[in-house]
């Protein structure tokens, strides 16, 4: 499995390299996800690494599946990837490898074998009970135009779907399901806000990327008052 390998790998390499498994962090991020990198690093940096630390959207499926969305993107510290290491072999032989739903579903499959190696998702919603770790890009998450399953796997873990300002933490750390166009513009709003609130509507929209398929999707308009603009603007900051 290529998740597994691969933080083997990295533990590692930072062990070869003289490095204390204590000080390591692990992001599993897919390639059309935005990482706004400074609001990552600022969390994580709140956090101790020699904990175990399993980072990202949480959902919850039944009493006994919760799991972390893999395009949400996941973070995990040294001390929980050297624990899921060490337990892998065990929860593939006793679950994964008769499960063939659970072995496809990869991101269930790796939080069931977090959890079973005893390390909990994290809450990671701010204090206000916004969402840091997002399955969609900014507009579909600021209309809360989700799929069903995420709004009812949202609820059964009481971190129901919010729109407006309201779906992100002012911190928010990941945007899923974005092309590299998307991700190009994102990066450029959200470090020069004061930039792209000086334009007019028109402008503001004609520099949103079209035909970028899949989920991605535009703002209504460019208008300052449209969720989207609203939040990119206002309601997301880049800490320092």
């Amino acid at each position: 499995p290529q998740f597994e390998w691969a933080v083997n790998q990295t533990i590692n390499r930072h062990k070869q390299r003289g490095g204390d498994v204590s000080s390591l962090w692990i992001a599993k991020i897919d390639t059309i996800s935005y990482v706004l990198l400074e609001n990552l690093l600022s969390y994580i940096g709140n956090l101790d690494a020699q904990y175990p630390h399993f980072l990202g959207r949480r959902l919850q499926i039944d009493d006994e599946l919760q799991f972390c969305s893999g395009g949400a993107g996941f973070i995990v510290s040294g001390a929980a990837a050297q624990k899921y290491i060490d337990y892998w072999p065990t929860c593939y032989r006793e679950r994964i490898k008769h499960d063939p739903w659970m072995a496809g579903a990869r991101d269930v499959g790796v939080t069931y074998c977090f959890r079973q190696a005893g390390i909990d998702p994290n809450r990671t919603v701010d204090g206000m009970g916004r969402q840091r770790f997002h399955i969609y890009g900014p507009v579909k998450t600021s209309e809360g135009k989700v799929d069903d399953w995420v709004s009812d796997y949202s609820n059964k873990i009481n971190e129901p779907i919010m729109k407006g300002n309201d779906c992100c933490s002012s911190q928010s750390v990941t945007f899923h399901y974005m092309e590299a166009p998307e991700m190009r513009l994102l990066d450029s709003i959200l470090h020069n806000q004061t930039f792209w609130a000086s334009l007019s509507d028109n402008d503001r929209q004609t520099k949103w990327p079209k035909n970028v398929g899949g989920y991605s999707s535009r703002p209504g308009s460019g208008s300052l008052e449209e969720p989207t603009w609203k939040l990119l603007l206002n309601g997301i900051h880049v800490l320092q």
